[in-house]
């Protein structure tokens, strides 16, 4: 099912919560993959997402976006290097170096991310975003969807396969 900004737009004049329903189906996800390109910290980025969220709900300026996508990646952008800036701050290790803005590499490889994982048949897709970005359960998902957990472990094993062939042949392309 797609879902356009126009009909979120449409679901926000009637009912805020149903528009609040449809712009959380069609964003979160993308959200929470194009935060951890930039955070390598899946829960906090989960967090960030929820917050950008919330903090919309709040203010009520849903009214006043033009492109949904644009303002929510940019809310997300700069709340994950704000949340880099606090972890550096505090010394700890292993943290990535802040993206530039002037780099395009980063949002290649987001959009790269995005078109490979879009590329997935559509339950295979559906059910990777369900495990990843959903932190369900195979049974979960299995039930969910009215199969079997063995047919959720070889969807996923098929999602990653893909994912990481597209991801050296990315990196590959830089050597």
């Amino acid at each position: 099912m797609h879902i356009s900004d126009d009909e979120i737009k449409k679901a926000f004049y009637w009912d805020v919560n149903k528009g609040f329903m449809l712009l959380n189906k069609k964003y979160y996800k993308v959200m929470c993959i194009r935060g951890y390109a930039l955070l390598p910290d899946l829960e906090l980025v989960k967090d960030i997402v929820q917050d950008v969220f919330l903090s919309l709900y709040e203010k009520g300026t849903y009214s006043n976006i033009e492109k949904f996508e644009n303002y929510l990646y940019r809310s997300v952008k700069y709340k994950c290097i704000n949340a880099l800036k606090r972890v550096q701050e505090l010394g700890l290790e292993n943290i990535p170096e802040l993206p530039d803005d002037n780099v395009e590499v980063s949002d290649n490889r987001i959009e790269l991310l995005h078109h490979e994982i879009n590329k997935l048949p559509h339950a295979c897709k559906e059910i990777f975003l369900d495990k990843v970005l959903g932190d369900r359960s195979y049974l979960e998902i299995a039930e969910e969807k009215g199969i079997s957990i063995n047919t959720v472990k070889t969807q996923l094993k098929r999602a990653y396969n893909v994912l990481r062939e597209s991801a050296s042949a990315f990196l590959y392309s830089f050597l």
